[in-house]
């Protein structure tokens, strides 16, 4: 229970970082991410899970984006791409 617990609290904080990143990288103030705007984000996400440790398939993220090219359309993919607590083991990949 205890090693759940924090997996989860893991899961939440890379969350909130990626959130954040996304959130804080919208220069436009336009609600939209374009092409350059998502390869950077993807950059920027990769550099901070590489951080804990999890990959995260850059590819996936752009073309996800790409389909839904707006702050909100960002973050869920980031939540969808991110494992739910119980598929994160040791080797987290995103």
């Amino acid at each position: 229970a205890t090693m759940d617990y924090m997996r989860e609290n893991l899961r939440q904080k890379v969350v909130e970082d990626v959130l954040g990143i996304i959130l804080t990288s919208e220069k436009a103030n336009n609600q939209e991410i374009d092409k350059v705007e998502a390869k950077l984000l993807a950059l920027k996400i990769t550099v901070k899970l590489e951080a804990y440790g999890i990959t995260f398939d850059e590819d996936k993220f752009l073309r996800a984006v790409a389909m839904h090219p707006t702050l909100w359309g960002a973050a869920q993919t980031v939540q969808k791409l991110l494992p739910r607590t119980e598929h994160i083991d040791d080797n987290m990949s995103a």
